[in-house]
């Protein structure tokens, strides 16, 4: 809920213009810097955090060799100021503050280029650093997020439609971003009985062997690891490996007419 802080409302909820132009921070779509009384100082929102990785134990030729590369969860911080005219507003502003930011795996969107990269987010600490001769500002206090998604992404999936395929259908996908990510893959069956389907990404393959009819909804959802049937978990083939940066060849088949989506969302490191 907005509250009015000095005659005017800290949180309103911003039209686009505003958003895309003067709204740079943002957690569940609150600005954390309106201009006014709460200002971003700095934020190490581009630095990339640990990752873990391991060698081969006994590698085939001198040297390590590096075997898997994984990112962790990411840490983001901001350290922001805030002010007020009275003691009474500052302390006002401060409650209001704590109040927005402690939803639990939230959207903290950052715009870069004026283009939204969002994450889910929990802010795992706020101090405010008080001193006793911070009556109507404090300058250094500083937000600590923790994202789930070591990656941002765009607020929107990029997405493919294809109709009334038969048997193979092959085709490429330009991916221009240097994080990798995972696609979505939803399949309708258009007409007649089939008793497998495949998926193929960079020549790995996907396949089901599962009965299915007309109208039928298989999904090949790379995020969470898994493939259904009607909302239904299947057994499948493994592995979903994830889209990189250039062109990925793509292919699916079935023996029967399909139409299916393709989607997926552009990530940043």
């Amino acid at each position: 809920m907005d509250r009015t802080i000095n005659t005017q409302l800290l949180w309103t909820a911003p039209k686009w213009s505003q958003v895309l132009y003067g709204w740079i921070y943002m957690f569940n779509w609150r600005n954390l810097d309106n201009w006014r009384n709460i200002r971003v100082i700095s934020s190490n929102h581009d630095d990339i955090w640990a990752i873990d990785f391991d060698t081969y134990k006994t590698p085939l030729e001198d040297w390590w060799w590096v075997l898997w590369k994984y990112y962790r969860t990411k840490t983001i911080q901001l350290v922001v100021s805030v002010s007020a005219d009275t003691e009474n507003s500052l302390n006002d502003l401060i409650d209001e503050l704590k109040y927005q930011i402690s939803k639990t795996e939230w959207k903290l969107t950052i715009i870069i280029n004026w283009v939204v990269r969002e994450r889910t987010a929990t802010c795992t600490s706020l101090k405010f650093n008080r001193q006793s001769f911070n009556v109507n500002r404090c300058w250094n206090v500083v937000l600590t997020f923790t994202c789930v998604n070591p990656h941002s992404h765009l607020e929107t999936a990029t997405t493919f439609d294809f109709v009334s395929k038969t048997w193979t259908f092959q085709s490429w996908i330009v991916y221009e971003w240097r994080a990798e990510t995972y696609p979505r893959l939803s399949i309708t069956m258009d007409s007649w009985t089939s008793s497998w389907m495949s998926f193929q990404l960079n020549w790995y393959t996907i396949t089901i062997t599962t009965s299915l009819t007309s109208w039928d909804i298989i999904i090949f959802d790379w995020e969470n690891k898994k493939a259904t049937v009607n909302w239904t978990e299947v057994v499948y083939s493994w592995p979903f490996t994830p889209l990189k940066y250039g062109e990925n060849i793509f292919s699916i088949t079935n023996s029967w007419t399909y139409s299916w989506t393709l989607s997926y969302f552009t990530k940043f490191l």
